[in-house]
């Protein structure tokens, strides 16, 4: 980095907050997440979407709206129920909270950024064929849209661009849950003839197709909150309810049909009494990088079991609500920012 633009940022950081010598000596750290310097010089360079007329420094107990005074400066005030209840004069201040602010954000996304992509990963491992494959194409077009934003936050064009594309796949991700539910629906209502490792691969197919298409959902959900800049919490609740009832959604049809799959395998007399134990909780699990088309067909049925059982589960989507919770706090109520040995440290309260 720069020498001067860090002495610049130092500057700017030392005046956020400097705690005395016994503050420092009781500081716990345990309680705080770091915000590197570094951090902040990239948020700085991609973070453009100021909608005031300059940087201040003000504590609100909510979010308000800002006026300009006819004697200079600004005045911040808190509305409820279409009453101002709270007003104060705001001073322009040298620190650019704006810079610090989106550094926050960018944090607050790449704590889970491995959560994301693991998720995607594990349902992708059974998972085939062209209508499934636009699936995964989609979900890796979410991925790189939301990389992409680190750098590109401050491009108006580029934004746009994005929402047009994340607009689309939100809307295919609604049909695709929608087909989903009911092919998982129909495989259990019609009695297939097909062996059991064909059933056990199709729940599996199934199940983690309809994972994926929440996943598009629920990403294409989060990216859009985050280009559009719409930081109104009722629009964010919204989307974190939205979210959270499909979540519930696949929890309630994989419960439904867990039993049927157990049944399925106990009514095979060889394989069924070798994966049976899996239900019961006393197999140890499968190996995930066994190679799944080089062993025996009893083992390649205990291997799927577990994906269903350890895997198709859970829909992994919570990943998107609790990161729209975290930011909508960060973007409706106060944060407290300390500075310590040329670092920024936030509560945890805002990333786990």
């Amino acid at each position: 980095m720069n020498e001067n633009k860090q002495n610049e940022i130092v500057k700017v950081l030392l005046d956020i907050k400097k705690i005395s010598e016994e503050e420092n000596k009781n500081f716990d750290i345990g309680k705080y997440s770091k915000i590197s310097i570094s951090d902040v010089s990239i948020a700085g360079i991609i973070a453009s979407s100021i909608r005031e007329k300059g940087i201040f420094r003000v504590t609100m107990k909510s979010a308000g709206k800002l006026m300009k005074a006819k004697e200079g400066g600004f005045y911040g005030s808190v509305v409820k129920n279409n009453k101002i209840v709270e007003q104060a004069r705001l001073i322009p201040s040298n620190i650019n909270y704006t810079m610090i602010f989106a550094a926050i954000i960018l944090k607050c996304i790449d704590k889970k950024l491995d959560t994301i992509q693991r998720t995607q990963k594990e349902i992708l491992n059974f998972l085939e064929q062209d209508k499934i494959s636009q699936l995964k194409a989609d979900s890796d077009i979410l991925l790189k849209s939301l990389k992409d934003f680190y750098y590109n936050y401050d491009n108006e064009i580029f934004r746009n661009s994005e929402v047009i594309m994340i607009n689309e796949i939100y809307r295919n991700s609604i049909k695709d849950i929608s087909f989903y539910k009911w092919k998982i629906k129909d495989f259990f209502a019609n009695n297939k003839k097909m062996s059991l490792n064909e059933k056990i691969f199709e729940i599996n197919r199934i199940f983690g197709a309809y994972r994926l298409a929440l996943y598009n959902y629920s990403f294409s959900l989060f990216l859009k909150i985050l280009f559009i800049e719409n930081v109104n919490l009722e629009y964010f609740n919204e989307h974190i309810k939205n979210i959270e009832f499909e979540s519930r959604e696949y929890k309630n049809i994989y419960g439904e049909h867990y039993d049927d799959v157990k049944n399925i395998i106990d009514k095979d007399n060889y394989i069924g009494k070798k994966v049976s134990e899996i239900f019961n909780g006393f197999s140890k699990k499968i190996n995930s990088s066994i190679d799944f088309f080089n062993i025996s067909d009893d083992k390649k049925v205990q291997y799927m079991v577990d994906n269903f059982i350890n895997v198709n589960r859970y829909s992994g989507i919570e990943v998107f609500s609790d990161r729209l919770r975290k930011i909508a706090k960060m973007y409706n109520e106060p944060i407290e920012l300390v500075y310590k040995e040329n670092n920024l440290y936030i509560e945890n309260k805002y990333f786990d």
